[in-house]
């Protein structure tokens, strides 16, 4: 099989034998190298390195494909999470909180995270925010009674928890 192409594999040399079959060296179009049963060569079960399958799942799944996609608000969040209103009210719910975890009592100074309590983007929905603007004329966002002071631990607990649109450890 040496020299032949599957797909975008092209057979490099046998490198053994394995569960029976012989396994091939192939080197991808895409300039990876990967092992491959024979077998799996031959039915077509392996077409690439994985690049192939990649690209697929990027053009099918990406934007306005991709399921959860929510009409591009990415920036928005970002450009809110970066503006200075934003940086006020997490300064303000961190003095408010004496600059320690609510959950764990940490205040070593480690990465602290201001959450919100009704999420960020519960919050940018239920109130049509659609322009930076907006989102800085929203006195709901920037209620510091709706934010917590959590360490990067505890903040992780919180978002492998998530269930309903108010989030606790």
């Amino acid at each position: 099989m040496t020299g032949q192409k599957f797909g975008r594999l092209n057979i490099l040399e046998d490198i053994g034998r394995k569960h029976g079959g012989v396994v091939w060296r192939c080197l991808c179009e895409c300039g990876n190298t990967i092992e491959v049963m024979a077998g799996s060569l031959q039915s077509g079960g392996t077409q690439s390195c994985g690049c192939y399958n990649k690209e697929r799942l990027s053009e099918t799944h990406l934007g306005v494909n991709h399921h959860n996609w929510k009409g591009g608000i990415t920036p928005l969040n970002e450009a809110v999470r970066n503006c200075t209103r934003y940086k006020e009210w997490r300064m303000s719910v961190f003095q408010r909180d004496n600059f320690t975890c609510i959950h764990c009592n940490d205040s070593t100074g480690g990465n602290l995270i201001a959450h919100h309590i009704v999420r960020f983007s519960v919050l940018m929905e239920e109130n049509h925010i659609t322009t930076l603007e907006e989102a800085i004329q929203c006195e709901a966002l920037w209620n510091v009674s709706n934010g917590i002071t959590f360490c990067d631990k505890c903040h992780c607990k919180i978002h492998k928890n998530r269930g309903n649109k108010y989030e606790t450890i």
